[in-house]
């Protein structure tokens, strides 16, 4: 039994070596930028200097049914600020992802660690801009699954856990800056509808908790989207939904809503929370986008969007926002866009006046060419 069966694996390696594909590719980038007002305060404002240098590298194997990718970079930031200490900070990103399909299901992970400043990355995600300095690392990790049940239908599963932690850009104690460590998991499940070649509708179902010292808290959510392609220039999607959440405080506390120093200053209301208090809040849950080819060389998009979300704050967010872009390719090399970005950021059970509320909008516009 043992020697056929040796001829036979013999037989067959130099064809799943055939069949691989493996490569990978190194390279980094170097920049500078000036910014007036680097903290975004609103007194007191400094202006600042980033210089930063990020090498990387990538690798990747792939079949005919299946590919795994590794995606590693690290990032040097050094900081010129004309007041208060420099804040250099090292960035960096390592992400493993791969997926495969066999007959009519289909599977899929991701692992991934980064490290940045919450400057840059909580101002996008939620709206909330914390006018201190800090950086995150973040390690996530999430799977999927997928199944086609028929032509038409099909239906899939997923699951993520996720971890956050801060620290001063100095070294010292991040209590003043408004910021805490949390973590989470959530697991849903979805059912797609094929209603024609281009239209596609999805329910999905979601449950998610977070937890920080301060609050834990737990959410459901139901949506249901549609996904429409109205023609190879226009394609339109949207999806709708409500959501139910909890919180519940483990110690007494108060969370400002937006940057600490806004509450500090006064201009802010804190909002107080008393340990044993919980807090139950539903809402609407929306979204949507609008991709549109004007011509052969310029595109238009819009994005909108209310969703809940994890915070640095230490509780979760409902965040709504809303960007739309213009790009054009003026020749080979050179292109040009024009952005705009607005989000509001709130905390469910909470929202009760104006002061509650965190708002960022961002507009600006960009030209690159390419030297070769």
């Amino acid at each position: 039994m043992i020697r056929p069966l040796v001829v036979a694996a013999a037989a067959l390696l130099p064809a799943l070596a055939g069949a691989q594909e493996w490569g990978f590719r190194y390279g980094g980038s170097a920049r500078m930028e000036y910014t007036d007002n680097y903290q975004l305060r609103p007194i007191d404002e400094f202006g600042a200097t980033t210089l930063t240098v990020s090498p990387f590298v990538t690798g990747y194997r792939r079949t005919e049914t299946s590919q795994i990718n590794l995606l590693a970079g690290v990032g040097y930031n050094y900081v010129l600020a004309s007041e208060g200490d420099n804040t250099d900070y090292w960035s960096g990103r390592l992400n493993l992802n791969g997926s495969t399909v066999v007959e009519r299901s289909n599977y899929g992970f991701n692992v991934g660690v980064s490290r940045d400043q919450t400057i840059r990355t909580e101002a996008v995600q939620t709206g909330i801009v914390f006018g201190t300095p800090s950086t995150r690392t973040a390690i996530t990790a999430g799977a999927n699954y997928g199944y086609r049940l028929t032509e038409r239908w099909s239906a899939g599963a997923n699951a993520s856990v996720y971890s956050n932690t801060f620290s001063s850009t100095q070294g010292t104690n991040v209590g003043n800056t408004g910021l805490r460590d949390n973590d989470g998991y959530g697991f849903g499940g979805n059912l797609g509808y094929a209603w024609s070649d281009r239209t596609q509708l999805t329910l999905a179902a979601n449950y998610s908790h977070f937890k920080s010292d301060i609050t834990e808290s737990d959410s459901i959510s139901t949506t249901l989207a549609v996904t429409h392609q109205y023609s190879d220039r226009l394609t339109v999607s949207g999806y709708g939904g409500y959501f139910w959440s909890s919180i519940e405080s483990t110690q007494n506390f108060v969370v400002c809503p937006t940057a600490p120093i806004f509450c500090q200053l006064g201009f802010v209301a804190f909002v107080p929370v008393t340990l044993g208090t919980e807090r139950d809040g539903t809402g609407t849950l929306f979204g949507g986008s609008v991709n549109y080819r004007i011509t052969e060389r310029t595109t238009f998009n819009f994005n909108a969007s209310q969703n809940l979300t994890p915070s640095g704050t230490g509780t979760i967010t409902k965040a709504t926002g809303m960007t739309a872009g213009l790009s054009h390719s003026f020749s080979e090399r050179m292109r040009g866009g024009l952005s705009a970005s607005w989000t509001r950021s709130t905390i469910p059970g909470f929202e009760t006046t104006v002061d509650q509320r965190s708002t960022l909008y961002s507009y600006g516009a960009n030209l690159s060419y390419d030297l070769a």
